[in-house]
């Protein structure tokens, strides 16, 4: 994604809360049983990723968990002008993600009170990502987070594939594209299968 696109995604990203990745395989994954990936502390700024987690729950929605190398707050997402930070669960539900932009972004970005919203967009061809529907989110620890969704507002796929990502617009960041991390790093992503059902 270019520059320009991915400042276009985060003010998208921002307004609705106030490219090529190769498969990582499960050895021996069950349907529904989480998902982890670590990354190492490899990043500049306050939202460096060393693991994402997703698995379904017991409702059978999604649930992810995202965890920072350090402690961080809203904060750490927000700027003074411009397009705020944000963290991002990317889902490829239809595509082939070694070729396009994930079908669906989760993301969290801070709103004007202050606080953390999280909101599931849903990619178009001709426009920025549309919000779709609301992400509940939990900070278990300061390092955490956990963002539940339904999995009907990513098209309830049999299988998916996912990574997350930070993007950190603070002094320390180079502007305009700032600090950004992935996880798993590079051009990878992890397979998952959601419990059968939902």
């Amino acid at each position: 994604m270019s520059g320009h696109g991915r400042r276009a995604v985060a003010m998208a990203v921002a307004a609705a809360c106030a490219a090529g990745v190769a498969a990582v395989p499960v050895a021996g994954q069950v349907a529904g049983e989480p998902v982890s990936v670590r990354d190492g502390e490899d990043a500049r700024g306050p939202l460096d990723l060393v693991a994402v987690e997703l698995a379904s729950t017991t409702g059978n929605d999604l649930r992810a968990t995202l965890t920072m190398a350090e402690p961080w707050g809203e904060p750490a997402l927000r700027v003074r002008r411009g397009a705020p930070g944000s963290i991002c669960l990317r889902l490829w539900t239809r595509r082939p993600p070694e070729l396009q932009a994930p079908d669906h972004l989760v993301c969290v970005a801070p709103t004007s009170d202050r606080r953390l919203s999280g909101r599931v967009l849903r990619d178009r061809a001709n426009g920025l990502p549309r919000a779709v529907a609301a992400a509940r989110l939990s900070r278990p620890d300061p390092r955490r987070i956990v963002l539940r969704f339904a999995r009907s507002a990513v098209g309830r796929p049999v299988s998916l594939r996912f990574a997350a990502e930070t993007v950190t617009r603070r002094s320390r960041c180079p502007r305009p594209l700032g600090c950004r991390d992935l996880a798993p790093e590079g051009r990878r992503a992890a397979s998952f299968s959601p419990r059968p059902g939902g």
